[in-house]
């Protein structure tokens, strides 16, 4: 991966030519790459609400046991530690990220398939 960005001790920096003041409004490639991150951030906390509302569905007809809601409940799991490191480096909210752990945290250690 080739970085558009470098760190300093001011903070982050990037080349005149990654972003561009474009009629008030920042443009450019580092621009478009932030925004790709700010979309996969977006994509998984709706991916992780559906995923839960799937679960619950699952749960209300008995099928907590089923490959199928322990796919989604592995899938949910993945997204939280993805979220949760995304969190750690400030490019998710943490509040969210952190509560998402702690639940599948402790359904993990309860052995609750839940």
């Amino acid at each position: 991966m080739e970085r558009l960005t470098w760190h300093t001790q001011q903070g982050a920096a990037a080349a005149p030519d990654a972003a561009r003041l474009n009629q008030g409004v920042l443009q450019g490639e580092a621009i478009e790459k932030l925004a790709a991150c700010e979309d996969l951030v977006e994509n998984l906390l709706e991916r992780q609400q559906i995923l839960s509302q799937r679960m619950e569905q699952l749960r209300k007809t008995g099928k907590e046991r089923s490959a199928l809601f322990r796919q989604l409940f592995a899938e949910k799991l993945q997204n939280t530690a993805f979220l949760a490191a995304l969190a750690a480096r400030g490019l998710a909210p943490l509040e969210g990220a952190k509560q998402r752990e702690n639940i599948a945290a402790k359904t993990v250690l309860n052995g609750d398939d839940s």
